[in-house]
């Protein structure tokens, strides 16, 4: 089939109208033309679409080489960058990876008169309180192995104590005997 017959079978589904005002003959020339120079009409588009798929495709072999580390278990640090956490200066910020965290979730804090609701995450040395899940900076960064952490009698609160003054009472919101366990093996010199 040539181009003018494909044009006479293609131009009335490009071109659907009711209306016979329009002149099908010009319609079909059209047609005609586009399948005449595909190449210098459809080119842009065909190089964005070529494009398109070459960088899916590398995403998707990076994603397979990500999982791929993920099952082997051999990631560090670098592969699975999360977020950047400003402290206070670039010198002085603290980058968080999946590896570093090892749980998150919400928390009643008390801080002597004050009772607010906070975004707690545990790093291996260090517990961070975000005003909401999702924020960048931290709002508290307490250093664990300069604290004092007791336990409450029920074991529904845990005290932190930076010194003798200034304190904070947590009561999680889930799993706090998990949270519990997990903030005493980070007061271990020897732990990560």
């Amino acid at each position: 089939m040539n181009a003018e017959n494909l044009s006479k079978v293609i131009s009335p589904n490009i071109y659907p109208c009711d209306n016979t005002s329009l002149d099908i003959e010009k319609l079909t020339k059209t047609v005609k033309f586009m399948i005449e120079n595909y190449d210098i009409v459809f080119r842009p588009i065909k190089t964005e679409i070529n494009k398109l798929y070459k960088d899916g495709e590398t995403e998707r072999l990076k994603r397979l080489k990500f999982e791929s580390k993920m099952l082997q278990g051999s990631l560090n640090d670098r592969d699975i960058s999360v977020s950047r956490l400003f402290e206070s200066t670039k010198e002085n910020s603290v980058v968080l990876t999946l590896i570093d965290i090892l749980r998150q979730g919400e928390a009643e804090i008390e801080e002597g008169k004050k009772v607010y609701k906070r975004w707690v995450v545990l790093k291996s040395k260090t517990m961070m309180l975000f005003k909401e899940k999702g924020q960048a900076k931290a709002e508290i960064v307490i250093p664990l192995l300069e604290c004092f952490v007791t336990e409450t009698m029920k074991g529904t609160v845990i005290n932190i104590s930076l010194n003798e003054k200034h304190y904070y009472s947590i009561t999680f919101i889930n799993n706090h005997k998990k949270w519990v366990k997990l903030i005493k093996s980070c007061l271990k010199p020897d732990s990560k």
